[in-house]
């Protein structure tokens, strides 16, 4: 806000000008939002003798724009091992002020508690846990300030890094069965049995994905197990997969 305050003005007519055009007549003192830089100029015309004055003033430190976020190191699928995400906060104008993250399993709310320090100069956040993850972040520039005279909030950005997607579990395959003596047409009966962490997969055998797997959620969220009948009538080598 800016002030203007008239001087020896008494016995006079005058008409006041503001920045933007508005006037005002016999008002000793007045104030204006400047909502930009730049320079704000307020005249005084004198009714009586057609006399006029100028007070200029230049606004350079308005920062009106949030800052950005530099995001690298997401991943475009899984991975099997921790992966490390890096945030970079940037402000060209007032400059990055407080910063905060975390590491949430959806990006559905945003959250309000628990949140962690970002160091203003960027960060790099590493995730080892087997899941799919985001990393949400947010970011004030130095424009605002609670605690002291101007009392508003700076300029704010706000999002997720993400996904992340981590699965260290090695997946296991086991089949049992008899692998001779029966006849061709009875053939061998076979059970396939595939444990996969939490990214899932398939089988195959020589090849041939096996589309009749039955599967199972673990308990814990971390994986599933694919079970399934597989008969071989043909005398051959088979490979699991």
């Amino acid at each position: 806000t800016l002030i203007w305050q008239l001087s020896d003005y008494a016995n006079k007519n005058y008409t006041v000008t503001e920045p933007g055009g508005l006037t005002f007549s016999q008002e000793a003192s007045g104030n204006f939002l400047a909502t930009e830089n730049g320079t704000y100029t307020v005249t005084v015309l004198d009714e009586d003798y057609g006399g006029s004055n100028t007070a200029s003033v230049t606004v350079d430190k308005l920062d009106l724009t949030a800052p950005t976020v530099a995001v690298s190191g997401v991943p475009t699928g899984w991975e099997e091992s921790a992966q490390s995400i890096t945030l970079t906060p940037t402000d060209s104008q007032s400059g990055v002020g407080e910063a905060y993250y975390k590491v949430v399993a959806s990006r559905d709310e945003i959250p309000t508690e628990g949140l962690s320090v970002l160091n203003p100069a960027g960060q790099t956040v590493t995730i080892s846990q087997d899941g799919v993850w985001y990393v949400y972040y947010k970011v004030y520039d130095k424009a605002g300030d609670n605690t002291a005279q101007t009392q508003r909030e700076g300029n704010w950005t706000e999002g997720f890094a993400g996904p992340i997607r981590i699965d260290t579990k090695e997946p296991v395959l086991m089949v049992s069965g008899q692998t001779t003596g029966v006849s061709k047409e009875q053939g061998l009966q076979l059970t396939v049995k595939a444990e996969y962490g939490i990214s899932g997969g398939q089988t195959t055998v020589n090849g041939s994905e096996i589309k009749e797997l039955t599967e199972t959620a673990d308990p814990s969220g971390t994986g599933s197990t694919k079970e399934a009948a597989y008969t071989v009538s043909q005398k051959g080598t088979y490979v699991f997969v």
